[in-house]
């Protein structure tokens, strides 16, 4: 996402999105990881790797054990593509990409404004 989507869903508290990228069973093979703090770091790269693609500097990250989810696919390994509606309150930590070198940025949700200041600078 980008800093306007992220000021969008912090006043909004829902953010519609046509995927998801999750710590699935495919990750775990790809990446050959087993442990579940592994398997969501993994996910996590999947999620940089897709960002910095579409040029998107956000990355959001949610916890989705409740989330209600019908006619998905798992298009690659980790991507999941569907139509999600993803809550405020279910949002965990947010990261920053600086430089693709770098290590991200991380945000606790309450720091929100901080990152949306940076990023106006």
């Amino acid at each position: 996402m980008n800093s306007n989507s992220l000021s969008a869903f912090s006043q909004s508290k829902k953010l519609a999105s046509p995927y998801i990228i999750a710590p699935t069973e495919k990750v775990a093979e790809r990446y050959g990881v087993s442990e579940l703090e592994e398997l969501e770091y993994a996910a996590l790269e999947i999620a940089r790797t897709k960002s910095e693609q579409e040029h998107y500097p956000i990355i959001a990250t949610f916890d989705c054990a409740d989330l209600i989810v019908a006619d998905v696919r798992e298009v690659e390994p980790g991507i999941i593509d569907g139509t999600f509606l993803l809550l405020w309150e279910d949002l965990i930590a947010i990261y920053r990409i600086t430089d693709e070198d770098e290590e991200l940025e991380w945000y606790d949700v309450s720091e929100y404004f901080l990152l949306l200041e940076k990023a106006s600078e």
